[in-house]
């Protein structure tokens, strides 16, 4: 299962749909020809955190997505692998996701950390040099989405930094369980750079780092099967898919041993 996660104030469609005259929805209208084995899931949630309170809201979006993957999902499919594919804000749910199924006194959903091979993060703001660093990382994701915020408002959202600090620490603990790839952008929007470099990489061992030739928009959407950006993502998205199955199948092995 490849399962598509959007990203800050953005439509769960359009945020991977391309701009002109014949839109491109690459999760629908590409992938599905390069990996038709695939089953690919796009999960849409609520990301206007100006009506939502706070970037605190994660940890009921990843709640959410963890009760739909489940329902989606057999007995037969539980072990079926799933590949993260999230962009901007997304890339912090999807790390909720994995600790809330880790963590969660509901076992129901250890299933889905256990079947989690990879995640691939398309500008997502991984940590800061500092809480300060961080919450200017938190700042530009906020002005490109919503350029008429009120610089009040823009402050009060700079104080949830210390909840992005900390789920990038809690999720240090898990990611050697994953394949992780990190894709940063190049180019500029006309606000600036959204997610840095230094941001979008965890720089962890095995990390993938992938540098991508368009703006925070544009590394998510893709113009047709030669579009550049989208070759760099897909060839990422085809080596997770060779290694899941047999990854995937010895950690369960691993985790039924354990139990037993």
């Amino acid at each position: 299962s490849i399962v598509a996660v959007h990203g800050l104030r953005a439509h769960p469609i359009k945020n991977w749909m391309s701009k002109g005259e014949n839109p491109v929805m690459w999760l629908q209208d590409l992938l599905p020809k390069d990996l038709p084995q695939a089953r690919v899931m796009n999960f849409g949630y609520n990301s206007n955190i100006v009506e939502n309170a706070s970037v605190s809201s994660i940890r009921d979006f990843a709640m959410g997505l963890l009760n739909d993957l489940d329902s989606y999902r057999t007995d037969e499919e539980r072990e079926r692998p799933i590949v993260f594919i999230c962009h901007s804000l997304g890339g912090l749910v999807v790390k909720q996701v994995s600790e809330n199924a880790t963590r969660h006194r509901d076992p129901t959903f250890k299933h889905l950390h256990t079947a989690t091979h990879g995640i691939i993060f398309l500008g997502t703001p991984h940590q800061g040099s500092s809480l300060a660093e961080t919450g200017i990382t938190f700042a530009n994701m906020v002005r490109y989405a919503y350029p008429k915020i009120r610089t009040q408002l823009l402050e009060a959202l700079k104080q949830d930094s210390p909840t992005l600090q900390d789920l990038a620490d809690d999720f240090r603990h898990l990611y050697p369980e994953f394949e992780i790839v990190s894709c940063y952008e190049r180019q500029p929007t006309k606000y600036g750079i959204v997610v840095n470099k230094d941001s979008a990489l965890m720089m962890v061992n095995g990390e993938r780092q992938v540098p991508l030739e368009g703006d925070h928009s544009r590394i998510c959407k893709f113009t047709g099967l030669d579009d550049p950006l989208y070759i760099a993502v897909r060839s990422r998205i085809q080596d997770m898919a060779r290694k899941a199955p047999n990854a995937v199948s010895v950690k369960f092995n691993t985790a039924n041993t354990i139990r037993m």
